[in-house]
């Protein structure tokens, strides 16, 4: 409805590994929670959905039938509609890029010097970057069919906050802009800067020299 919001919308990139949902402690922990706040919010009022809605999706016979094939009879209600809002989002993933090819397919031609040389400061423990963004997506913890993560959220101190937030997925970043849990960051230079000049309990001391930094933004970019 145009109400500017306090919080970034983070990617759906590879939300359906996410052991928490959102930015805060206590969002929930599964997509059919999460489609909830958006479709029913009333503070602010996002999609605004209602049995109005409901009532053009059950009168649509395309959806009819797709609804029928998915679900069965009398299938076009909340629970089936929640259900496959999720199931698509949890098929949402970005392009190969140069480090998928790189970490799955020993395809070396688009990691140059530099990326590689970022990389492993990135994982290096001068810098704390993999403390938080680890595993597949490069995230906080991320949960599977065979384990379930705990959330873990820390202190980004931006926007005014002391508050912790959960890390977001790093995949695909070149292109997420603009960055952090307010959106208050709109290049990786900025986030770069920020981190070295504010330490905290997750993220240790650093300072970057010029080629160090162009190494890790290089990297970054491989995403």
């Amino acid at each position: 409805l145009g109400d500017s919001l306090p919080l970034n919308t983070p990617t759906l990139y590879f939300s359906a590994f996410n052991a928490s949902l959102g930015w805060l402690e206590g969002a929930p922990a599964t997509l059919e929670e999460q489609h909830h706040i958006p479709l029913f919010n009333t503070r602010p009022v996002e999609l605004g959905f209602s049995d109005a809605q409901l009532a053009v999706l059950a009168a649509d016979h395309t959806y009819q039938e797709a609804f029928a094939a998915a679900f069965g009879d009398n299938a076009i209600n909340t629970d089936n509609l929640v259900k496959a809002l999720a199931t698509h989002v949890r098929s949402l993933q970005p392009p190969s890029t140069a480090f998928d090819r790189y970490m799955f397919e020993d395809d070396a031609s688009g990691m140059s010097a530099d990326a590689k040389a970022g990389m492993d400061l990135f994982l290096s423990a001068r810098l704390g970057c993999s403390l938080c963004h680890a595993s597949l997506a490069l995230s906080g913890p991320v949960s599977h069919s065979v384990q379930r993560a705990e959330p873990v959220f820390h202190v980004m101190g931006v926007g005014g906050s002391d508050a912790a937030f959960r890390a977001p997925t790093l995949r695909y970043v070149q292109h997420t802009a603009p960055y952090m849990h307010d959106g208050s960051m709109t290049s990786l230079q900025q986030v770069l800067a920020h981190y070295e000049a504010r330490p905290s309990a997750r993220v240790p001391a650093f300072s970057l020299t010029d080629v160090e930094r162009a190494q890790l933004l290089a990297f970054l970019r491989t995403l």
